[in-house]
């Protein structure tokens, strides 16, 4: 495991799989530096780019960067989507800033998503499965209400081939760390990103996976039981699924599905 400021993709876009890019900055929290990832998924049949996730506040500048930087090497691709895996702060906070700067961009996220992210309806209502949950949920950071809902997408469980480009990114429903979380099924490499469902970098963690690995169930996660039941499901997919890629990883390649499965037999 390498430190975050000697990846490859700090604060830069670069390709993990075949029209995948990723990014990864530094997340300060709770007096620690942790990894976040935000990815960009080309469409080369239209020239479309995809952007999954919008990192955090205190990264708008290095992450609209890192995009301007993107497309200066690739000047034949536009941006036309931002699909959230959920609306947490820390993969909220460039939207704002690029629902100003690209007028034509949707952003698409689960149904369930839309009071947080659009209407600003704090995570700390949930009521949690868990004590942990119970006592945390009012420390945890939220993020800013984006309004803008004539440009905002909504998923609808059922209805995932809706999104435009379901055949190259599809929408899949992962409940659990929050109650419209989605992952996104990179239907071309065999990828999954899957969000904050579990993380593979030591944060604070419930000891659900080995530690060996460092992946685990976060404790903002709403519902442990609906965590377990979705990473269950993304094991059934392990026929359409060769690596699944957390948004809080220091690792270069992801995890193995193989991997993923002996973690989730534990649970």
């Amino acid at each position: 495991m390498s430190s975050l400021t000697s990846l490859p993709d700090y604060e830069k876009f670069v390709e993990i799989q075949q029209n995948v890019y990723r990014a990864r900055f530094s997340l300060k929290l709770y007096g620690s530096t942790y990894p976040t990832s935000i990815f960009l998924v080309h469409i080369p049949t239209t020239k479309d780019c995809i952007l999954v996730d919008g990192g955090d506040p205190d990264n708008v500048t290095k992450i609209t960067n890192a995009i301007s930087s993107h497309f200066e090497s690739f000047p034949e691709y536009k941006l036309k989507y931002v699909v959230l895996t959920h609306g947490h702060f820390d993969h909220t906070g460039v939207l704002l800033k690029l629902l100003n700067d690209y007028k034509d961009i949707k952003i698409v996220m689960g149904e369930n998503e839309i009071p947080f992210v659009v209407h600003g309806k704090k995570y700390s209502e949930i009521t949690g499965d868990t004590l942990t949950y119970q006592l945390l949920k009012h420390f945890f950071a939220e993020g800013k209400a984006i309004g803008n809902e004539d440009r905002v997408i909504a998923i609808k469980e059922g209805r995932e081939d809706d999104f435009e480009f379901h055949n190259d990114l599809r929408p899949i429903f992962t409940v659990g760390h929050t109650p419209g979380s989605l992952s996104y099924l990179h239907v071309p490499t065999n990828i999954i990103l899957i969000g904050d469902l579990v993380f593979n970098f030591p944060l604070i963690q419930i000891p659900i996976f080995s530690a060996k690995n460092n992946i685990s169930i976060p404790i903002t996660s709403f519902s442990v039981s609906e965590s377990k039941n979705s990473i269950k499901k993304v094991v059934e997919m392990e026929s359409e699924v060769n690596f699944v890629f957390p948004a809080h990883d220091l690792y270069q390649n992801g995890i193995s599905i193989e991997e993923f499965k002996q973690h989730a037999q534990k649970l």
